[in-house]
């Protein structure tokens, strides 16, 4: 997903230097936080408005900047304040671009191999239910879905998929130790309360149930991408790196098993990440592509991509 480039959207000198003390997600209480840098809401809205055409003045009544924070104990980058967090408008709106809800998602191979016939899985926020009706079709297993988009529950529904409209806290607290594998794919990073979805998905799990969680990989390119207006709010509240990911498991008293990382598959965008980043200059930006070093990044980056770490990261954990 891009944004377009903003100066503002870049942190201060001093940044790493100060701290701010907020309520860390996954820890559910205050701490003193680096601030890794402060974006003005006029940028996001004037972002939102150009690339978008969604007005995000409603999310942010009230707010002058948000804050990028991050939590000295579990590693994870969250926005603040919380109240930034989208609505259900802007889905609607970004629904009508193509690149969202996407039929195929590359976790969707690894998370299938979990599954087993005859099992139940639940995806929480599964879109369309692209991955269920796989579930259904190739693996022989029981789907249900959480989605609150009212348009593709139903195209969910269509494909005969059980989709229900509902928040993963309720649907566990009433079918609790019910599912054989849970899954989530680009869910995490828009809610504002990480750790009660995280614990909800658990108790919605059997005993040696499997848990399966996929998120942006701020590991990657996707960590240097600083004009990425899709990455803040409204639309991401958090940020996610591998070790952050995998600190779910002491942290919430499940197994860590595996993780899984995508090649890189956005080579386009990689390559506008780096030449942005490294290019500072005029003159470096003229004579590197006068003399054709984009083209020959460009042929490195198209042998080179199965080895560079792409857009997400998955991770596998299973219940006592």
């Amino acid at each position: 997903m891009r944004g377009t480039f903003c100066a503002a959207a870049f942190p201060h000198p001093a940044a790493h230097l100060m701290q701010m003390r907020a309520t860390s997600p996954l820890l559910e209480r205050e701490i003193d936080c680096r601030l890794v840098r402060s974006i003005p809401t006029r940028r996001v809205l004037d972002a939102y408005r150009r690339d978008f055409g969604y007005d995000a003045s409603a999310e942010f009544a009230g707010v002058d900047s948000i804050h990028l924070l991050e939590c000295p104990e579990s590693g994870l980058r969250f926005f603040v304040p919380p109240s930034v967090v989208g609505r259900e408008g802007l889905y609607r709106q970004l629904q009508t671009f193509d690149w969202n809800y996407k039929e195929t998602k590359w976790e969707h191979d690894d998370a299938l191999r979990q599954v087993q016939a005859g099992q139940r899985v639940l995806d929480v926020g599964c879109g369309k239910a692209a991955f269920l009706h796989r579930c259904r079709t190739e693996r022989g297993a029981v789907p249900t879905g959480l989605e609150f988009n009212d348009a593709a529950a139903q195209a969910g529904r269509e494909r005969g998929v059980e989709v229900v409209t509902e928040t993963i806290e309720a649907h566990a607290a009433g079918r609790p130790g019910h599912y054989d594998v849970v899954t989530s794919f680009q869910v995490l990073e828009h809610v504002i309360a990480p750790a009660a979805f995280v614990r909800a998905c658990i108790q919605a799990l059997k005993p040696g149930g499997s848990l399966l969680l996929g998120v942006p990989n701020h590991d990657s390119f996707l960590g240097q991408a600083e004009d990425n207006w899709l990455d803040m709010p409204p639309h991401h509240m958090s940020l996610w790196s591998r070790a952050c990911l995998e600190g779910l498991g002491p942290r919430f008293g499940v197994r860590h098993v595996a993780t899984w990382l995508e090649p890189l598959q956005e080579l386009d965008w990689y390559q506008a990440v780096q030449e942005r980043n490294h290019l500072r200059g005029w003159l470096q930006r003229t004579l590197y592509h006068r003399l054709g070093f984009d083209r020959f990044f460009r042929r490195y980056l198209a042998a080179a991509a199965p080895t560079i770490a792409g857009h997400t990261v998955l991770a596998r954990f299973v219940k006592a």
